[in-house]
């Protein structure tokens, strides 16, 4: 079900996203929303909206909340609730719902009844069975004060979680440290760098013995490890254990983090939570618009993909003077190793004239 409401919700944000570029937005959108809005560059704790866009030109955002159909009344009246509690972080809030309810009543109708009793800025958009066909109950209004919010991510500029050199040997090393010793994040990486990475223990994901790094690179390689576990939600704002974080040591120490267990239920959370599975749709559909003859290497295809997911407002501009080529870096390396890319005979998952292709049945068991 999870799987089914992020494939809907994707091809819900992809309709707006284009509509907002294309100019043809205006009867629902609001004026502060130009054909410069792109996709917001951020992850949330909580509460997270499904997908959410920015105007930069304007300084204006908008979250938005999708909800499947088959769902029961209650389902529907708390996606206004959290329309209500996004417009604490954006300017502007969208709810997405069924004309009916599981039961047959006419939900969309009863919540456009409440949302023109508000003067907040939300409006409400209707689909009857076809998600294709959004028809507009309520035009986002907009105040005569304007914002100018775009909310910050949690240590992130772009929508999904950050992976760098991080395997799942060590996300449960540090998850476990935590565990035992009761101890926020901080000491325990402290713990997982003396004891471990500096005594040439720490494992990659192929279980072999990663090379022990220089000292000065521990600030960099701490932060990056924090990203990647904040992202995912196994750790929270103040760096302590989550409810993920327990699940995920819980399965680790049944299966251990060798298991395919293990590395699937880490799959799931950089699936869900660390929206991975939205950058792969993404990829997935931009990536057949890129001609042949720009898919001779890995590099030179991950350049242009770039390129195209820039000016179709999904991922911002590469800065010039950041020193990467890329914004999509190791994602692809990540993808492999959790299985979710299938490979070439000789074991390379990049495809010559094609780019990647993904193994949707792996993704399927992941994300579900």
């Amino acid at each position: 079900m999870v799987y089914e409401h992020n494939v809907m919700a994707h091809k819900v944000e992809y309709q707006l996203l284009r509509q907002l570029r294309n100019g043809n937005a205006q009867n629902w959108a609001p004026s502060r929303l130009t054909e410069k809005t792109g996709l917001w560059q951020g992850i949330f704790d909580w509460p997270q909206p499904d997908f959410a866009f920015q105007d930069n030109t304007k300084e204006s955002s908008l979250a938005c909340e999708f909800k499947p159909p088959n769902r029961n009344k209650r389902e529907y009246l708390t996606g206004l609730g959290q329309c209500h509690a996004y417009l604490n972080d954006f300017e502007f809030a969208l709810l997405v719902v069924p004309k009916k309810a599981n039961d047959g009543y006419p939900i969309a109708e009863y919540l456009q009844n409440i949302f023109e009793e508000t003067t907040r800025p939300m409006g409400l958009l209707a689909y009857d069975g076809n998600i294709d066909s959004l028809s507009t109950l309520r035009r986002i209004t907009e105040p005569a004060c304007p914002r100018r919010i775009i909310p910050k991510g949690i240590g992130r500029k772009m929508f999904w979680a950050y992976w760098r050199e991080w395997s799942q040997y060590e996300v449960f090393n540090v998850l476990d440290v935590m565990y035992k010793n009761e101890c926020k994040f901080s000491d325990a990486y402290d713990h997982y760098w003396r004891n471990t990475l500096l005594n040439g223990n720490a494992l990659t994901w192929e279980k072999t013995r990663r090379r022990i790094p220089t000292e000065g690179s521990f600030a960099s390689r701490k932060c990056n490890a924090r990203l990647s576990m904040r992202h995912i939600k196994v750790i929270d704002s103040r760096t302590e254990i989550t409810e993920n974080g327990y699940n995920l040591l819980h399965i680790g120490k049944i299966y251990n983090p060798e298991s395919d267990v293990f590395k699937k239920h880490l799959g799931k959370l950089i699936l869900q939570d660390g929206k991975h599975l939205d950058l792969i749709f993404w990829v997935e559909e931009n990536q057949r618009v890129i001609p042949s003859d720009k898919k001779n290497n890995a590099r030179e295809f991950r350049k242009k993909l770039d390129k195209t997911l820039q000016e179709n407002g999904i991922i911002k501009e590469v800065p010039e003077s950041g020193g990467k080529e890329t914004f999509i870096r190791d994602e692809f390396k990540l993808w492999n190793k959790l299985g979710l890319l299938d490979k070439e005979a000789n074991n390379r998952y990049f495809y010559k004239g094609e780019g990647l292709r993904f193994n949707w049945k792996r993704i399927l068991e992941m994300a579900t």
